[in-house]
């Protein structure tokens, strides 16, 4: 009966850890991919002499291009899809943007907010996949075709954010007499700017074409954290939304 007993429990814990899910199942094991990297904002092409590469052309059809990144499937437009083939001179665009902090809020511990989700802890680079399926209906950008513009009254004006964000130096948050720091990723913990008492950070924020006839509200929102916590696990923030009214 004991040794009954212990192979059920055996086979059990490794069902359990086989069902675990990795993040990974997006991916399609009968199909090759072809990996880029997206280290930056912005639109994206892929022209015909780039893919005849990697994929035959002569044997594909532009509407089986599947695109996924963070695993998930993201839109295309591919000029020249709508005769089946890929020729000279059309091409694949899409829109990426790198690494942020919303990956890192997987590795914190007991937190409400990002300390700065602008700024990634390891690496602000992520990779692109592109591929092949039997599919007719994967997923693409559709052209906009009112551009009347004229049947739309012009706004006096609109509300752009603009954002600071520095990756210098890196918050460890010691917390102890010792200056050790917990073995966790805390809530101040991660990426800015450090400045101490009497110094000045200052923004590089040009042209803003700024709105003058008339007062508005703009918001203003400010992040910091300490170095080190004044009682033991214990770490300080502050967070202030401040408005300050444009003069006209």
């Amino acid at each position: 009966m004991r040794k009954l007993l212990a192979i059920s429990i055996f086979l059990f814990i490794a069902f359990t850890i086989k069902a675990q899910n990795y993040g990974n199942g997006w991916i399609n094991y009968s199909q090759q991919y072809f990996k880029f990297p997206i280290a930056k904002e912005g639109i994206y092409r892929i022209d015909s002499a780039t893919l005849s590469n990697y994929f035959n052309l002569n044997t594909i059809n532009p509407k089986n291009f599947q695109l996924v990144i963070k695993g998930k499937e993201n839109h295309l437009f591919i000029n020249g899809e709508s005769d089946n083939k890929i020729n000279t001179g059309d091409y694949l665009e899409f829109y990426g943007s790198p690494a942020m902090g919303d990956f890192d809020s997987l590795i914190y511990t007991g937190i409400n907010y990002l300390p700065n989700p602008y700024a990634p802890l390891f690496n602000d680079t992520l990779y692109g996949f592109l591929s092949l399926n039997n599919l007719t209906t994967n997923k693409r950008y559709a052209l906009e075709t009112d551009t009347n513009s004229a049947a739309y009254p012009l706004g006096n004006y609109f509300y752009s954010e603009k954002v600071f964000f520095s990756n210098t130096n890196y918050n460890m948050v010691k917390e102890y007499s010792g200056d050790a720091s917990d073995p966790r990723y805390t809530q101040a913990e991660g990426r800015g700017a450090a400045f101490t008492k009497g110094s000045m950070i200052t923004t590089s924020f040009s042209n803003l074409n700024t709105y003058t006839t008339s007062n508005l509200p703009i918001i203003v929102s400010i992040r910091t954290a300490t170095y080190r916590s004044m009682a033991m696990a214990t770490v300080m923030k502050m967070e202030a939304d401040i408005m300050i009214v444009w003069p006209g």
